[in-house]
């Protein structure tokens, strides 16, 4: 599933907050999460993003052009941090 499809498969309401932390595999779940970041519904994203996938101006962009602004990021360990992106 796609978090996209598996909100539409079990006709789930489309989440006011999202956190991910899928371990490396952020870009595949947001590229399956197009209409889920698209929604009006959705406000708060927390995502734990290895920046070795991409650099921090290009994760900002993508979820600017969703319509979100970035916050604050925390870092975790090595290269990888918490981002905060609200609506």
């Amino acid at each position: 599933f796609t978090l996209d499809s598996f909100i539409e498969t079990f006709k789930l309401i489309s989440p006011t907050m999202l956190k991910l932390d899928v371990d490396g595999a952020e870009l595949h779940v947001l590229k399956g999460a197009k209409k889920t970041l698209q929604s009006e519904a959705l406000k708060n994203v927390l995502i734990e993003f290895d920046e070795t996938l991409m650099p921090e101006q290009e994760l900002v962009k993508m979820f600017s052009d969703f319509g979100f602004r970035f916050i604050k990021k925390h870092f975790r360990s090595n290269q990888v941090y918490n981002y905060v992106f609200q609506k």
